[in-house]
Formats: C-alpha cells, structure tokens, sequence
C-alpha cells in the first residue's frame, strides 16, 4: 500500500515506514523522531476517506510517546487531520480517545468549550430578558402586544437591536408604532431600528 504523507501531500509516507524498518532491522531503535513519526502511519494510507478507527488508533499510539509534550503534539496533528477529513458525529467519538491520549491538551479544550458555552448562555439570557423588558414595557404603555408581536420580540437575538427595541417601546404611543418601527411595513425589519 502506497502511503500518503499528510504533511507533504506526496505519497512518500512508505518511506518513513521503510527507514523505521531498516533501523530495527539493523538492530538499532527507534528514535524520538522515529516514534513521533510512526504516530501517523496508520492514517497516510487513506488519501479520500479517513476511516475513524485509523485516527483513534493514531491516537492511541501518540498516548503512548514518551514525553508528554509529544503526546499533546501528535494527538493534536491527528486531531486536526481528522476533523478535515470526518463527520462531526466521528470527530465526536474520538473525544474520549483523545482525552487519554492528551489529558492536559483535552482539559485545556473542555475548559474551552465550557467558557464558550456559558458565554452563549449568557447572551441567551440577556437577549430573553431584553426581550421579556420590551414586551413588559409595551404592556404599561401601550396595552398588550399580541401573540405574534411578542413571538418576534421573543424570537430576536441581537441585543443590540433589542437595545434599539427597548428604546423605541420606552417612547412609542401605541403597539402598532413599536411594530412600525421596529419592523416597517409589511413585516419587513426597518434598517432604523437594527
């Protein structure tokens, strides 16, 4: 089987496999290179579909390098190989793999993932309470909004456009001059109000 080499785009990975071979034939051992190197044999041999099995066992073996720095390193290469060329629901399934193979490097990424999803549902938050302020201050001011307004409002995610919004609803007369504003005639978003 002719090897693809990932990083250099040729098919010259047999070569690596060969010199590694000698070596050990020679009686010599591998060296740190070498083993680094090894970690990515099992997934050169697939130019167009990277089975899943070969990068968790790609994986696996740079858990298995010596020093941490090199694990973190060639699971992270493989990582990225492999989120070019796999489903997200594959590239899932290898969390569990890479995270023993880099536990520090997978931490790091948890503690990521985590940070992004609080930050997401704090501007979740903001953009339902803006929006629940807008519907509440048109019901003071103007009377109830009706389903379909509150539906829109409730349905925005800018908050910037909300701010707009909670300005407009603090000085608009009636719901249908909030819904004018904010959305124009038509139904169409007013580009005063974004």
């Amino acid at each position: 089987m002719r090897l693809h080499n990932v990083f250099t785009e040729t098919l010259d990975g047999d070569g690596l496999l060969d010199a590694c071979r000698r070596k050990l034939a020679a009686g010599g051992t591998l060296d740190r290179d070498d083993a680094m190197a090894l970690t990515f044999v099992g997934v050169m041999g697939h130019r167009r579909r990277l089975p899943v099995h070969a990068v968790a066992e790609a994986l696996r073996f740079a858990g298995t390098l010596e020093r941490e720095s090199d694990r973190e390193g060639c699971a992270a290469a493989v990582l990225l190989m492999g989120r070019k060329r796999l489903t997200e629901s594959e590239m899932a399934s290898l969390v569990e793999v890479f995270a023993m193979a880099a536990p520090s490097m997978a931490r790091i990424l948890e503690e990521r993932g985590r940070a992004a999803g609080r930050a997401e549902g704090k501007a979740e938050g903001r953009a339902e309470g803006a929006a629940e302020g807008i519907l509440r201050v048109l019901r003071l001011r103007c009377g109830e909004p009706g389903e379909a307004l509150a539906a829109r409002v409730r349905a925005q995610r800018d908050l910037t456009r909300l701010e707009r919004w909670i300005d407009l609803a603090t000085t608009c007369a009636t719901v249908a001059g909030f819904e004018a504003g904010a959305f124009g005639t038509g139904g169409a978003i007013d580009p005063q109000a974004r």
